[in-house]
């Protein structure tokens, strides 16, 4: 067992005064069920059928997204 490892175990055994190898075992339990749980799954709701939120409309959004690319592009290619 790494030397720093082993130390830390005593240390937190003596704090909970508790054996090393309870200390371990405890731990251990932990790590398992932390790595034994399942990620909790989640949805993403939309408000109407075509995931935009009311008053939006994927048009205006594409005439803009349009408009931007384009004001990026004359802001990075200045006329000298």
């Amino acid at each position: 067992m790494n030397p720093r490892v082993a130390k830390a175990l005593k240390e937190r055994a003596t704090r909970e005064r508790k054996s090393v190898s309870s200390t371990i075992n405890d731990l251990l339990e932990k790590a398992l069920k932390v790595v034994e749980t399942p990620e909790k799954k989640f949805k993403i709701r939309a408000f109407n059928s075509d995931g935009l939120n009311p008053g939006y409309e994927w048009e205006k959004l594409k005439d803009y997204l349009a408009e931007m690319d384009v004001q990026d592009y004359v802001d990075a290619n200045p006329r000298h």
